[in-house]
């Protein structure tokens, strides 16, 4: 096993309004990541921030840049949007006996979490 370069990291922030759309009982919802965390992303930090009223990952990964010491982690970006599940998604949930999803439209659009560096 390799050691990991702790240097190489990002920060992803997570608007709790967000989560609360995502996470809310009973809510069907479809998400299609457009761009998001690498393969061999790992959580090594994460805390809530009042004044902003987000929750921050900071993720580690092979493929980021190495952040020189004493400079600030940089920001990452996730993209994701709203998606319609996929026919074969629903015919594969009906064959194993669930119920599938009702044939309704979700919203499209995208939504970004991308933020300049910090000073």
């Amino acid at each position: 096993m390799t050691a990991r370069d702790n240097s190489r990291l990002k920060k992803f922030p997570i608007s709790g309004l967000r989560l609360l759309t995502i996470f809310r009982t009973g809510d069907e919802i479809h998400l299609e990541v457009i761009e998001g965390f690498p393969a061999d992303a790992v959580i090594v930090r994460h805390y809530y921030d009042r004044d902003a009223h987000n929750y921050f990952l900071v993720i580690q990964s092979e493929t980021f840049d190495p952040v020189k010491e004493g400079e600030p982690v940089p920001w990452g970006t996730v993209i994701i949007r709203h998606a319609t599940p996929s026919k074969e998604n629903e015919k594969e949930k009906n064959e194993d006996g669930k119920t599938g999803a009702p044939e309704t439209k979700a919203p499209t659009g995208e939504a970004q979490a991308n933020v300049s560096a910090e000073s």
